[in-house]
């Protein structure tokens, strides 16, 4: 779909890429006669602002200056993670009143509904890995290792068992 589908009042749009898709981000006052199969609920694009965020995060934060805000800058990383909450909330409350809209500008050839998302996929089958394996404990210093060989030694040539199976085998053997 291109841009000369939607009949704009004003030039002002936001392109974000999602997935194998491409959705638009309009003003509401910005377009008229939209078609609401291609419209994106509310809900659905507050629940992708959290990606989006990630994806296109130039995109979302020029949303923002649009909407009235602003972006500061020299932000610490806690800061940073704190604005761009606020910045997910301000987005959200822009959706859900209406303010904004996102529609489902194209879709490459083939491929499924918007509920289709390869990355939405990916989580159903993944499963996260094995604990890791404990490593055999270390020997300790005060063991005497030498010590341990040279009893085990001197119990093999006195015929001493070592276990209580290798000496029901033994006593087998003999008996037969």
């Amino acid at each position: 779909m291109s841009r000369e589908s939607f009949p704009m009042l004003a030039g002002e749009s936001w392109s974000i890429r999602d997935g194998l898709s491409t959705v638009r981000i309009f003003r509401r006052t910005a377009v008229r006669d939209v078609d609401p199969s291609r419209e994106l609920p509310p809900a659905e694009v507050c629940w992708k602002l959290e990606t989006w965020l990630r994806l296109s995060p130039h995109t979302l934060r020029s949303l923002e200056e649009a909407l009235g805000g602003g972006w500061p800058g020299g932000l610490t990383r806690l800061e940073r993670l704190s604005h761009d909450q606020r910045l997910m909330n301000r987005l959200a409350e822009a959706f859900e009143s209406g303010q904004l809209i996102a529609v489902l500008e194209e879709r490459a050839a083939g491929h499924g509904r918007v509920e289709d998302d390869p990355i939405e996929e990916l989580h159903e089958i993944w499963e996260p890995p094995p604990p890791p394996v404990k490593p055999a404990p270390a020997v300790s210093s005060t063991m005497d290792v030498a010590a341990q060989a040279q009893a085990l030694r001197n119990a093999a040539r006195d015929g001493v068992p070592f276990c209580e199976e290798c000496e029901k085998r033994r006593q087998q053997q003999a008996a037969a």
